[in-house]
């Protein structure tokens, strides 16, 4: 919302106030049951209008599993260029995925994606996935053109580097630990802020890693090797 939209309505407001009149607010089953299928149904026409304008399309997927309900997921996202070639793309659909992540599971659900919005497959010209046997057979087996998604290929060969490597690979696993303790014990997380507010540093928490994203554990390293952390670092081993 804009400043000047911002400042309208609350002048509006203002006005409503003064004169005495209190405007109904509608429920929430209005806004649940109306206002967000309208806003949906009004957003998929527009993307499916850009959809059917398509001579081509390519696709990436990805499955993953969220944090905090231990649910999974299944991703399906379109990238075409426009009849005046400007680059689109949109997320066509994310699905709960309850069931086995056989390939048989994850060819349906492609498939099933792609024909909810009509894109017919010789409209298909690649799809990007990541390297797990599962969805890679699952690809082949749905009919997609596809290739393995360089970044996560990448990733793999660095894991491996790192993993044949045992001083480096023990070097991550105790920062891990570090990092850890932090994260999980409120107290040690308040003894941290304590001390960097009397080096007058900075309240920076230290960074955990995840091991799907390699540059996180750069990140990681990078935060616990910074001379201000080190100075920390000292401070808490002289005082617990």
């Amino acid at each position: 919302m804009s400043d000047e939209l911002y400042r309208l309505r609350l002048s509006m407001l203002c006005l409503l106030q003064t004169l005495h009149i209190i405007p109904q607010m509608p429920s929430r089953p209005y806004f649940t049951d109306t206002i967000v299928p309208d806003i949906y149904k009004r957003c998929r026409q527009e993307v499916q209008n850009r959809v059917n304008q398509a001579r081509f399309m390519s696709f990436t997927t990805d499955i993953w599993t969220s944090n905090h309900s231990n649910e999974s997921f299944i991703s399906f996202t379109g990238h075409w260029l426009s009849p005046d070639f400007v680059m689109q793309h949109a997320v066509l659909c994310v699905r709960h995925f309850p069931a086995k992540h056989t390939a048989h599971n994850i060819a349906e659900l492609l498939t099933d994606m792609r024909n909810d919005w009509g894109i017919h497959a010789d409209k298909c010209h690649l799809l990007i996935r990541d390297n797990g046997a599962n969805i890679v057979k699952g690809v082949n087996d749905g009919g997609f053109e596809n290739e393995a998604c360089f970044i996560h290929t990448l990733q793999l060969a660095i894991g491996d580097s790192i993993n044949s490597q045992r001083a480096i690979h023990d070097m991550i696993a105790v920062a891990r630990r570090i990092v850890t303790h932090f994260s999980h014990s409120s107290t040690a997380c308040t003894r941290l802020k304590e001390i960097q507010n009397e080096l007058n540093m900075p309240n920076k928490k230290l960074i955990q890693d995840v091991s799907t994203r390699w540059n996180s554990t750069y990140y990681m390293l990078d935060r616990l090797a910074r001379s201000e952390e080190r100075r920390v670092g000292k401070e808490c081993r002289s005082r617990w």
